[in-house]
């Protein structure tokens, strides 16, 4: 009886040990950052942002935290892959986010890419120095980095707008070229050009992706449109369908 009982000692300690061994040997003892095509994040950022993660099992550790963690300690980057090399390594792979327009409020330029995401204050980051971005004049507005971006009285048909652009192939730099800036009156999104053209878009809240496509392209189809100068109005006719109006 003695004898059968160590044994079941000896072999709850064995599991004991090889469990304890288990959880040691995969605890993260290294984080590596790959970093694809970025102007103004450095894989230092965010390796650093990613050390309260040492440590913890690699198999328990959850990649939401980790996304979670890197949208407020580093808003400009957004996560594409995260590897988990047994017995104890993460890879993270992650891009940085590419500048859509800018919202001008009393605190400073407010950065927003392409999926809406809101990236920082020109007086709180590395984009302090941008310059190749559409700026819309909107009412100011808290939101968080990291978080998708709110605001009121036309923003979200200005940033509609403006995605359209960005999938008819111009980002946020090539926009920029365009277009100098935008504001919401009466009703109207207006788009002032680089060329001294205004675009502008009646009943901005009904058909905006569609009003948009239409009239950047009437301005861009132009012969020379660096010098295009003048009103394009892009309005829904009562009839039915978008149209484009153009006066000098």
């Amino acid at each position: 009886m003695k004898t059968k009982f160590l044994k079941i000692i000896s072999v709850l300690l064995c599991i004991c040990v090889v469990i304890a061994l288990f959880f040691a040997t995969t605890r993260v003892s290294d984080i590596t950052v790959e970093v694809a095509s970025s102007e103004v994040v450095e894989a230092e950022q965010v390796d650093a942002a990613l050390q309260v993660f040492l440590g913890k099992n690699v198999i328990a550790l959850n990649k939401t935290e980790m996304i979670n963690h890197l949208k407020t300690q580093c808003p400009a980057v957004k996560v594409t892959g995260i590897v988990k090399k047994f017995p104890n390594q993460i890879v993270v792979q992650v891009r940085e986010r590419k500048i859509l327009f800018s919202v001008k409020t009393p605190e400073g330029y407010e950065f927003i890419d392409e999926e809406g995401v809101y990236l920082g204050r020109s007086t709180e980051n590395a984009f302090l120095n941008v310059t190749g971005t559409v700026y819309a004049e909107l009412p100011a507005a808290t939101n968080q980095a990291g978080e998708i971006y709110a605001s009121e009285n036309g923003y979200n048909e200005i940033r509609t707008a403006l995605y359209t652009a960005f999938t008819l192939g111009f980002d946020g730099k090539e926009l920029a070229t365009l277009l100098q800036k935008v504001t919401v009156e009466n009703g109207a999104i207006k788009f002032y050009t680089r060329t001294g053209a205004t675009l502008l878009m009646e009943s901005y809240h009904v058909k905006t992706a569609e009003k948009m496509q239409y009239l950047l392209s009437a301005f861009v189809a132009g012969s020379d449109k660096h010098k295009i100068t003048g009103t394009f109005v892009v309005y829904e006719r009562a009839e039915g369908g978008v149209v484009v109006d153009w006066t000098e």
